[in-house]
């Protein structure tokens, strides 16, 4: 070989100096494709000697097993030009190792002349890899299957509830396109009722507290349709076991929910009115007793049979018949939701319901009532709204109804004994007279009915000037000169009499008209006032007294203004009786009324004292003239010395706190005398006048007032 070209053991050398340190499979060949050197890992990993290898043409290595006609076509071909080869796959049967699957690389290494060239043949055995990213693209082409094609919605979602990838079905059950729905929160599809329970079941999952969650909640399609789901979430693990996203599988349970549905009303619900049936109302007044019975509360069952409804059903036929039924209850529906007597339900709780068990009979029951008067007041619009002409299909048609009430737990403590002592009631009524109710006790009914009497009575007494004033003197407790009156309210009823105020004031106070009633006392008062004035009384104070309503409801400072001027009386002539538990709910809205009526010059008094429960230190805030004291305490402090500490120890804390006292109800000379030695500023009672009549009371104080 000629000093100009390199020598095969140079080539040798030059060729094992590049390969001897790299730890993988590499050939290199000279430039008409023999072997001259190779590296290790190639004889290891291809069971082929070196003396099989080195001098050799590369497809004929260790008895041809390298004979790869693809390999030897590709090398030749680029022989004539730079030998570059990149990573190019070929799959070879080998006698030793069977068969596999290479990756090519070739590289140049170039020289002065052609024959000068080595060709670097890098192999890699890339059998294992193939198999795993065969059988990675079957199992995803498996996922991809039952993801695109499965029965279930299915979704994959990121940490932050974001849908990255959903199947068909998803989109189908949801209402939206792939498009739509990818990008979108769960948050944004979730019933807003649900969504405290999604995240959270979201936060565990993502937190890796637990691996799986399964639980139901609801959906909110594109057209605003409620879809019931049941929900499987599985956390999907990285190499580092983090959780990337994680997996969403949907099953619709609208469908079975609507079948649970029907036979739910099938078993509970009146087919043709669609209200509850027998077996429901049972259900529900045994829910409602339990309630009842631990908050002590009273219930009704409102017992109603239609009247004489056998002649619709004879005269204008069954349709008509049905038609009026089916009205009926939506009447009786309407006036659930908007009576006034009827409690309030919210969802979760115990709800009033009206069933239908069957014919032209129906039933109420309603709970948390606060007087048998409700039942009676809601059985009597009951009777108004039933006998309200119906239009059915061009036909006007009238018809009244009778009703039983029962009240829990007067008239029955189960279900079963309720419901019969309501018909029971209900059949009394019926043979009472048509368009009536009873209620099943017979002692209960006269004294509900007595109740409503009154209460139909008093909403006419202010319009027939039936309410009167009776005026009752305060006097000095040492010198027994009158210092005042108190203005004490009477109904002059013209069946009944005289009714004194404990009578009918509680009547007032249950039905509203307390506050009507309060300004006429109000207006009445300064209007005497003045007329006595002006007859050449002097200057007279006149207390009143003011009801827990009127301090809660009403505008009182104004209404007393209001009084003051169109009087043209001065403010100081007027006094305010208030009760201890009137101004002890809401205290600092009391002290600003009381506050103002102060700042107007009226003098204000708390009544009853001793009877509440007054907070002796918010007592001091308040700018009050008079303390009252009850005369339950009056009555024995002549002989109960019990009764005698509890005055005393009153009359010291008022005058300490700057109050006056006065004493109601002194009957006694007895009683005048501890009051008296105990320094009482002012008494009244039977034992200086009885309440009397304006016309009456001016005789009395003349003397002192003129």
């Amino acid at each position: 070989m000629a000093n100009s070209k390199i020598s095969e053991e140079e080539a040798n050398q030059y060729a094992e100096s590049i390969i001897d340190t790299i730890n993988e499979p590499l050939i290199v060949m000279n430039h008409d494709l023999r072997v001259i050197s190779a590296s290790r890992s190639f004889y290891v990993d291809f069971k082929i000697r070196p003396e099989e290898t080195l001098g050799r043409l590369i497809y004929d290595l260790g008895n041809k097993q390298w004979d790869i006609p693809k390999l030897r076509q590709l090398l030749e071909n680029l022989l004539p030009r730079k030998t570059i080869l990149d990573d190019y796959e070929i799959e070879h049967e080998f006698a030793d190792i069977g068969k596999r699957t290479m990756l090519f690389n070739a590289r140049e290494i170039q020289r002065k002349t052609e024959k000068e060239r080595l060709i670097l043949l890098a192999i890699e055995d890339i059998t294992e890899r193939k198999q795993m990213e065969e059988k990675l693209r079957l199992s995803e082409h498996r996922f991809r299957s039952i993801f695109d094609e499965g029965p279930f919605g299915m979704g994959l979602v990121k940490p932050d509830s974001t849908f990255i990838a959903v199947n068909k079905v998803l989109c189908n059950l949801l209402g939206y396109t792939e498009q739509e729905l990818v990008g979108k929160r769960i948050a944004d599809i979730t019933h807003e009722e649900d969504n405290e329970k999604s995240r959270e079941f979201l936060r565990q999952l993502f937190t890796g507290s637990t691996p799986v969650v399964r639980f139901k909640k609801r959906y909110v399609g594109k057209n605003g349709e409620i879809l019931w789901v049941s929900i499987t979430f599985s956390a999907i693990h990285d190499k580092e076991d983090n959780i990337p996203y994680g997996q969403i599988i949907i099953e619709s349970l609208t469908e079975s929910r609507k079948a649970a549905e029907k036979i739910h009303l099938m078993a509970y619900y009146d087919s043709l009115t669609g209200l509850a049936n027998l077996t429901f109302h049972k259900e529900l007044i045994k829910k409602t007793i339990a309630h009842a019975r631990r908050y002590n509360k009273t219930a009704a069952n409102i017992y109603i049979g239609l009247d004489r409804f056998q002649r619709i059903n004879d005269t204008l036929g069954y349709s008509i018949g049905d038609l009026l039924l089916k009205t009926v209850a939506d009447r009786l529906t309407s006036f659930l939701r908007k009576s006034d007597f009827i409690a309030r339900s919210v969802e979760g709780e115990i709800k009033n319901v009206i069933s239908r068990p069957g014919g032209d009979e129906f039933i109420i029951w309603t709970h948390d009532l606060h007087h048998a008067q409700d039942a009676a007041r809601v059985a009597g619009r009951l009777l108004k709204e039933i006998s309200a002409p119906y239009n059915l299909d061009g036909r006007e048609v009238f018809i009244t109804a009778s009703m039983g009430i029962a009240l829990y737990p007067d008239d029955g403590t189960d279900a079963d004994e309720l419901l019969l002592n309501a018909e029971r009631a209900m059949r009394h009524a019926k043979s009472k007279g048509i368009n009536n109710f009873y209620f099943y006790s017979k002692s209960m009914h006269s004294a509900v009915l007595e109740f409503l009497t009154l209460e139909n009575d008093l909403h006419r007494a202010l319009e027939r000037k039936e309410l009167v004033l009776y005026y009752q003197p305060k006097v000095d407790a040492a010198t027994k000169m009158i210092t005042g009156m108190e203005a004490l309210i009477r109904w002059n009823h013209p069946g009944k009499g005289l009714i004194p105020p404990m009578q009918f004031i509680p009547i007032a106070e249950k039905s509203g008209l307390i506050l009507p009633i309060g300004e006429f006392v109000i207006r009445t008062v300064c209007r005497q006032i003045k007329t006595w004035q002006e007859a050449g009384y002097k200057q007279i104070n006149v207390a009143l007294n003011v009801s827990n309503h009127q301090f809660e409801k009403n505008d009182l400072a104004g209404i007393i203004k209001a009084a003051l001027q169109d009087t043209m009386i001065y403010p100081n002539c007027l006094g305010l009786e208030i009760t201890e538990s009137a101004i002890m709910g809401n205290t600092k809205r009391e002290l600003q009324i009381l506050t103002e009526l102060s700042a107007l010059g009226i003098e204000l008094a708390i009544d009853d004292f001793g009877m509440g429960y007054s907070s002796l230190s918010y007592l001091k805030q308040l700018p009050l003239d008079f303390l009252k004291i009850d005369k339950s305490f009056i009555d024995g402090v002549a002989s109960d010395s019990r009764d005698q500490a509890i005055v005393r120890a009153t009359i010291v804390m008022a005058h300490g706190l700057n109050m006056k006292t006065i004493a109601e109800g002194v009957e006694t000379e007895e009683q005048l005398s501890f009051l008296q030695e105990h320094g009482c500023d002012e008494i009244q009672g039977y034992l200086f006048s009885r309440p009397l009549p304006a016309d009456q009371i001016q005789g009395i104080f003349a003397k002192d007032y003129l």
